[in-house]
């Protein structure tokens, strides 16, 4: 897990947090979700290791993580916006309007 390649961070630092946008609908409807999170979560943590980033807790598809400063937040999710949009869904997860 990417929490554990870095140390704790002390001092200021700056806090994000993620969720997938209506996940609960995706969990309910679309059987293949458990894949779904898989990629999503190792797209995350490696952006999170790639960053700098400390993973506090996971619960569910939420990531609640820490950066050293507010640049290399924003540059983290910067990032991660582009590495989800590319990453390798399946093609029946992008047929879903809330995939769209």
């Amino acid at each position: 897990r990417a929490r554990l390649l870095h140390a704790v961070p002390q001092g200021w630092l700056c806090y994000v947090f993620t969720d997938i946008q209506n996940s609960t609908h995706l969990w309910e409807t679309y059987p293949q979700m458990g894949r779904v999170l898989d990629i999503h979560n190792e797209v995350m943590r490696e952006q999170i290791k790639e960053h700098a980033g400390y993973e506090i807790k996971t619960i569910g598809d939420s990531f609640f993580m820490a950066f050293p400063d507010c640049m290399t937040a924003v540059r983290f999710a910067t990032v991660l916006q582009l590495r989800l949009l590319y990453a390798d869904w399946p093609d029946s997860l992008l047929q879903l309007a809330d995939c769209q």
